[in-house]
């Protein structure tokens, strides 16, 4: 399960970032809490999946028609690099609801992040070796 630590063993950086990984993907999910004084609270998710890809039409064409098919969160292109991201506009959530929504943001990030790489080249945040076997 991705959310097998203990409350204390979570680390927060010093920006109030946590960062979510599993040993066996290829994604990484950023998670922090946004309190502005000017909009209401929220938890922000992003997750990294390509780096260095080359501004082309077909990533804006393949961009949106994964946005199509995703349950929630979008997937965009900023300065050379594709994330996912999704803002859960919620005051304070269940541990449940985070873990769901940390595990379906690091699931369709693992899946997209392969996808997206075989056509549009670029890097994962997370590169597996070549000789590597997922067990």
């Amino acid at each position: 399960m991705l959310c097998d630590i203990e409350p204390e063993d979570v680390y927060v950086n010093e920006e109030g970032i946590i960062d979510f990984s599993t040993p066996t993907s290829s994604a990484a999910v950023f998670f922090w809490v946004d309190s502005d004084d000017d909009e209401p609270a929220s938890y922000q998710f992003r997750c990294p999946l390509l780096l260095s890809v080359d501004d082309q039409p077909l990533v804006y064409s393949l961009i949106n028609e994964i946005n199509k098919d995703i349950v929630y969160g979008q997937i965009y292109y900023c300065d050379g690099n594709i994330s996912f991201y999704y803002r859960l506009m919620v005051d304070k959530p269940s541990p449940e609801m985070l873990i769901t929504v940390l595990e379906y943001m690091q699931k369709t990030g693992d899946d997209y992040d392969d996808k997206l790489k075989a056509r549009l080249g670029g890097g994962r945040l997370i590169e597996k070796e070549e000789d590597e076997i997922d067990v």
